[in-house]
């Protein structure tokens, strides 16, 4: 008691070296226990964890401390560390993967709501944040018509969000994007062990590309290429469905939206 916080810094919850006690002695008066507390003045504004060591006392169900040289406690002190953490008001940024390497989305083209959030933490891993990232967007699940995502807020994991907000909601403006259906007939297999063979079963399929319309309308099946990655299967044999990325050539603001599944064939090189 007797402490208080500066207003720039959040004080957590007091932790202990140890969460419980064992209390013995004679059963009639260890059932007067009612709780083990520890007591200890501060007296001063917190602006830095404290750590102290206190004597734990016992206490009645009136909260009287209970003083009797017939019970005994298993420890008679407790460390306590009082976090003590810096705050900050942060705005929130969005990152995306499979985004393709020309396309530049301006801030004016990413609403990201809530804008910022409240954050406490170590002043060192404060001053080296400039924003809170968002878990990253899967460019293969944005289109004009799927633009708006729940993505969740990661925080450092000694940084505390006192704004409690799990989640953000990100909005893409793709104003003069456009989609179009291409079929796709040229297949690759990487990372396919050495000594096997692969065969690719299906024959085409049928993608979405996004982008600027001026950009899509000149696409071929030519600039489309189905990758299948057999890293960790590199001791599959038989037949089986597997995943497959969807590259764009010749277009460096498109990509190709969904997810999509190829069969395939592997077996053991001969001769």
């Amino acid at each position: 008691s007797g402490y208080k916080a500066d207003p720039s810094y959040f004080v957590g919850t007091p932790t202990f070296s140890n969460d419980t006690v064992t209390v013995s002695g004679p059963e009639k008066e260890v059932s007067q226990v009612n709780k083990v507390s520890v007591q200890y003045e501060i007296g001063e504004t917190l602006t830095e964890t404290k750590y102290f060591t206190a004597n734990l006392v016992m206490y009645d169900v009136n909260g009287n401390p209970i003083a009797t040289k017939n019970l005994k406690l298993s420890d008679s002190k407790v460390d306590v560390t009082i976090p003590v953490l810096s705050r900050e008001v942060l705005p929130l940024s969005v990152s995306f993967t499979n985004k393709p390497s020309g396309l530049q989305l301006t801030s004016s083209q990413i609403d990201i709501s809530p804008s910022t959030i409240e954050v406490a933490g170590p002043q060192d891993i404060l001053q080296s944040l400039k924003n809170i990232s968002l878990e990253p967007l899967d460019f293969t699940e944005v289109s004009p018509s799927n633009n708006v995502f729940e993505a969740a807020v990661n925080l450092p994991s000694s940084c505390k969000n006192l704004s409690n907000v799990p989640t953000a909601k990100a909005t893409l403006d793709l104003s003069g994007y456009a989609t179009r259906e291409i079929t796709v007939t040229d297949f690759a297999v990487k990372n396919l062990d050495p000594g096997k063979s692969a065969t690719v079963y299906t024959q085409n399929l049928t993608a979405t590309v996004v982008g600027p319309e001026n950009e899509i309308s000149k696409l071929t099946a030519g600039n489309l290429v189905a990758q299948i990655d057999m890293s960790g299967k590199e001791n599959f044999i038989g037949h089986t469905e597997m995943p497959v990325t969807i590259n764009v050539s010749g277009a460096s603001d498109s990509w190709v939206y969904g997810q999509y599944m190829a069969n395939i064939g592997v077996s053991d090189k001969t001769g």
